[in-house]
């Protein structure tokens, strides 16, 4: 790891070689407010390749692309009509947001107010 910045960390992978891991292909299932509540400085991460723009001399890498996708868990489990227990974690004028929990698995999923 070689810079954090608001938006995401630069990440040299070959010597003069960096790319970016932005703030959004670190997890899944966390909302990340800034980079250091998952990476520091100095650390070494393996990362997949998600894009190449060698003309911008640009590379964009991701973290949660290693991991499983929690929606498509989800989505495979569940099925319109299911019925699912959840637990609101926030709310405002236009909907409510549910954490459902299924043994240690976690999903998210927005139902309207009426």
């Amino acid at each position: 790891m070689r810079n954090l910045t608001e938006f995401g960390a630069f990440v040299e992978v070959e010597e003069d070689i960096d790319g970016l891991i932005h703030i959004s292909d670190m997890s899944w299932s966390k909302r990340i407010k800034h980079p250091s509540e998952v990476l520091k400085k100095g650390d070494v991460v393996e990362a997949m390749v998600l894009s190449i723009d060698a003309e911008n001399q640009r590379l964009s890498l991701g973290l949660k692309q290693l991991a499983t996708d929690i929606w498509d868990d989800f989505f495979t489990r569940h099925h319109v009509g299911d019925i699912i227990e959840g637990k609101v974690t926030r709310m405002d004028e236009l909907r409510r947001v549910r954490r459902a929990r299924r043994g240690d698995r976690r999903a998210h999923s927005r139902v309207g107010i009426r």
